[in-house]
């Protein structure tokens, strides 16, 4: 049964929030992601929210509903903004001893510390450039911490490395964890976001970023 907002939180109270008067502008808490793949020792610069995302069932990868724009009738407030990877669980099996492979590319670990480490993003509105901020400023606001594990064969006279598993994504699990600004978009008004690397990066493999913008989408009241 529907629940008469009216008659429980009171005409004047719901008047404050703008949901009763038609015409009002409407503040409700929202985000807007966007999802798109570095490609290991190629890309160098990646942007999101101004084009169309294919196989994009369900809302998965975006749901940013017009390219590099709002719609017109509304606006949106960024608060926070946050990264998360796709592909988290790494399994590298090998004959002989790896000491360094969960510090450099070959690893999450390593690869989303080269991601982070040497790129940035930036805003781009207007015609306007907002930033360079540093991506290892961006946590995940959620998501796992990570860890490593190591399998070894033995034998009678040596004793080799047989297995690394690790796993990681940026950020500890909380959303308090993700960077805090104040950022107002307006509608229909030209806008991306971009990030950028000074030179491609050697990763353990392909790898997808979702960028993630926290805030207020502001809409009238039909």
């Amino acid at each position: 049964m529907a629940t008469n907002f009216s008659n429980v939180l009171g005409e004047d109270t719901l008047k404050k929030f703008g949901v009763v008067q038609s015409g009002n502008m409407q503040g409700v808490k929202h985000i807007y992601y966007d999802t798109t793949t570095y490609t290991s020792a190629s890309t160098t610069s990646l942007e999101f929210f101004n084009t169309t995302r294919s196989s994009n069932s369900l809302n998965l990868y975006t749901n940013f509903t017009q390219d590099g724009k709002i719609t017109p009738s509304e606006a949106f407030i960024v608060t926070g903004i946050s990264i998360a990877f796709g592909n988290p669980i790494w399994v590298h099996a090998s004959t002989s001893a790896r000491t360094s492979a969960i510090l450099d590319g070959e690893s999450t670990y390593g690869t989303y510390w080269l991601l982070l480490f040497h790129g940035n993003l930036e805003f781009h509105m207007a015609y306007k450039q907002y930033g360079a901020f540093p991506l290892w400023r961006m946590g995940g606001g959620g998501g796992i911490y990570g860890g490593a594990s190591e399998a070894v064969a033995t034998t009678a006279t040596t004793t080799t490395m047989d297995q690394i598993t690790s796993w990681a994504n940026h950020g500890v699990p909380s959303t308090s964890d993700i960077y805090e600004i104040v950022y107002a978009i307006p509608g229909g008004v030209n806008f991306y976001a971009k990030m950028n690397w000074g030179s491609a990066q050697t990763l353990i493999a392909d790898t997808l970023i979702k960028l993630m913008l926290d805030g207020w989408l502001m809409r009238p009241v039909g």
